[in-house]
């Protein structure tokens, strides 16, 4: 059976959300000045489709879990060779959110879920996640591309405070699409293997985009810069002998 079309992306001012099932959907939002991609199971209330269970991904991690897609695919294609009493682990979105293929009630599950760890040290699962079947998996890997394009059409958010009051910035789609011309894009991702090599990249006159390595981590920073005036400080001899005064 053919694989329905990818849902066709948002226009501007549509709320951008892409259906599961009935109750279960995607949706791409702004919260806190961040963008956020949702997988939630929705109820109503009061006439009101009100968000209930799921869990939100920054852009970050729903670029990892773009990255994992052909691995989920595998596992599903073979998972009648598969241990059912074992969970496979795809890998992590954060040091705490993990995605893995598990079996539950004679049905197999995607599961996008964060983990915590008990006073034993041992990782498990937590309440915060959703599991997926394998036509709601497929669904949403058929529109991960078109998810992607209204992260950008909607801005991406800095993974950085943009300045010394916490806040965050976003860029344009066209500021985004500039990066790969800047030199940002890197055949085998050469240049975010040795850190700034050949950054920062420049967006507008104004806004950079720069790849960093802290604490073993690449950072991809999108900044706006602004030129700091200092004031100039003088040394002036007076008062009494020997005493220096300092104007600025």
């Amino acid at each position: 059976m053919a694989a329905a079309p990818p849902t066709k992306k948002a226009r501007v001012g549509e709320k951008r959300e892409w259906p599961l099932s009935a109750r279960r959907k995607v949706t791409v939002d702004e919260w806190n000045g961040k963008t956020l991609v949702s997988i939630r199971e929705f109820y109503t209330k009061d006439g009101k489709s009100l968000p209930g269970k799921g869990i939100s991904l920054t852009t970050g991690q729903f670029e990892k879990l773009r990255a994992l897609k052909a691995d989920v695919e595998k596992a599903l294609e073979m998972k009648d060779e598969l241990d059912a009493d074992e969970r496979k682990e795809f890998g992590r979105l954060s040091m705490v959110r993990k995605v893995s293929l598990k079996h539950y009630s004679g049905v197999w599950l995607v599961d996008i879920r964060e983990m915590y760890k008990k006073k034993d040290g041992m990782e498990v699962p937590g309440r915060k996640g959703i599991s997926l079947n394998e036509e709601q998996w497929n669904k949403l890997s058929e529109n991960m591309e078109v998810i992607q394009e209204a992260i950008l059409e909607g801005g991406v958010k800095s993974v950085v405070p943009s300045s010394s009051n916490g806040s965050s910035s976003s860029i344009s789609k066209k500021e985004a699409e500039s990066i790969a011309s800047a030199g940002g894009k890197a055949e085998g991702d050469s240049a975010l293997k040795d850190e700034n090599k050949d950054g920062p990249w420049s967006l507008s006159s104004k806004r950079k985009v720069s790849v960093n390595e802290y604490r073993g981590t690449l950072i991809i920073n999108f900044r706006e810069y602004y030129l700091k005036v200092r004031a100039r400080t003088t040394i002036r001899r007076g008062g009494g002998e020997g005493e220096d005064m300092l104007y600025r």
